[in-house]
């Protein structure tokens, strides 16, 4: 009987229920990006009608939201492995959305709000909270699993783990 070769599989960490939660955060995120250029986009488009200077936090949100969104799609595509590319998380997710609460923060959740935007740029506060942990939560697991993967693949270095775990020979999982 002939035995397949488990050295050129690729194999996913964490099995099914990581693989769920993966795609349910990751889907998460997309909406909170999504929210997020919706709802500021709206308010910048309002504003350059009206012959208003558009504030840098409108700008800096809307492109948070924005590279965050293509990031997500990206790692939502099956065959990528998104745990190699755990600093894109960090950044991007980690520190972006935490300075884009913090601005909104700051200057919303003081306020008492007796129109209706106000209550819907608070809402935009909270989808930048809940996208900042949905990012943050991707970004630990992500290290997590690269750290366990370049142990596992005997690597040594990070950018090997990156490229797909090859040692100096080419083959994955070899000591050469």
């Amino acid at each position: 009987m002939v035995e397949k070769s488990s050295l050129h599989r690729s194999h996913r960490p964490g099995g099914l229920p990581l693989l769920v939660a993966h795609y349910a955060l990751r889907l998460l995120q997309l909406i909170c990006s999504l929210a997020t250029i919706i709802i500021w986009g709206g308010d910048i488009q309002s504003l350059r009608n009206n012959h208003i200077t558009v504030h840098s936090d409108y700008v800096f949100s809307v492109i948070i939201a924005s590279l965050t969104l293509v990031a997500c799609i990206v790692f939502m595509i099956p065959h990528v492995i998104s745990w190699r590319f755990f600093f894109v998380d960090a950044v991007l997710g980690g520190v972006g959305w935490l300075i884009v609460f913090a601005i909104w923060a700051k200057n919303y959740f003081p306020r008492n709000c007796t129109f209706g935007d106000c209550d819907q740029l608070k809402m935009s506060a909270w989808f930048s909270l809940l996208a900042w942990l949905g990012w943050l939560i991707t970004a630990v697991v992500g290290f997590i699993l690269f750290n366990r993967d370049r142990k596992y693949t005997h690597a040594g270095s990070w950018m090997a783990t990156i490229r797909g775990g090859r040692s100096s020979s080419g083959y994955p999982h070899s000591n050469a």
